[in-house]
């Protein structure tokens, strides 16, 4: 069927986002990515997905608000190229980063800028040849915790480390991250070549599931939360 069909069910304001977007295949992109994401979340709470309606949070991090008995899920969309990934859980807060890779990003710089000591020396540690690879899957981690969090930029990426295993990238390498928010489980995602992705979950690690299917064009990586 095509999107332009599915768009009615977006809200008002991500019709008005859509129509934003310069580009045709941004637009078909997002609408894809957020039919999907309604599509998922009414799976997972037995409603439609014209039911599905989110608010944003003090820091701009969607909640489900409707249907009511269904707030108990936590969820976390990112996009990026040709990718869409997203994670839902019940009563556990979840956080989701896809980056594609970009040879044309200053890593230094960028790292100088917005990564914690260790994870520079980490990065200095690394061979060039991997070094730019590193830089992403370190970015991910960092996005993704961030995004868990749901605080925004109030919160100094400069401030923590996910620097832990980052010549190895085994996946999903979860490793624990702890600060002034409790405990929380950080893991590399496998999604397709040329991109980086990451997952970060309250508490201890969990059991990852995941799918993969195309959205309009793209693929979308679905990762449950047990």
């Amino acid at each position: 069927m095509p999107l332009s069909r599915l768009a009615p069910l977006l809200a008002p304001e991500e019709r008005e986002w859509v129509q934003r977007l310069h580009f045709e295949r941004d637009r078909r992109r997002y609408t894809a990515g957020r039919l999907w994401l309604r599509w998922l979340i009414a799976a997972h709470v037995g409603a439609t997905p014209a039911e599905i309606r989110f608010r944003p949070g003090p820091y701009g991090k969607p909640a489900l608000v409707s249907p009511g008995h269904a707030r108990c899920l936590r969820f976390s969309a990112s996009y990026s190229g040709d990718l869409a990934l997203f994670a839902v859980a019940r009563d556990t807060e979840v956080g989701v980063d896809v980056e594609r890779l970009r040879p044309d990003v200053d890593v230094e710089q960028v790292a100088a800028s917005f990564f914690a000591r260790g994870e520079r020396e980490a990065l200095r540690s690394l061979a060039a040849d991997v070094r730019m690879r590193a830089f992403f899957t370190c970015w991910t981690r960092k996005e993704a915790y961030v995004k868990a969090l749901g605080v925004g930029l109030s919160l100094p990426l400069d401030s923590f480390d996910v620097s832990a295993g980052l010549e190895v990238g085994r996946v999903p390498d979860w490793y624990s991250i702890s600060g002034p928010a409790g405990e929380w489980s950080l893991g590399d995602v496998e999604v397709a070549a040329g991109y980086a992705a990451a997952i970060a979950v309250e508490g201890r690690t969990h059991r990852v599931p995941r799918a993969a299917a195309p959205i309009g064009g793209s693929l979308a990586t679905v990762l449950g939360i047990r």
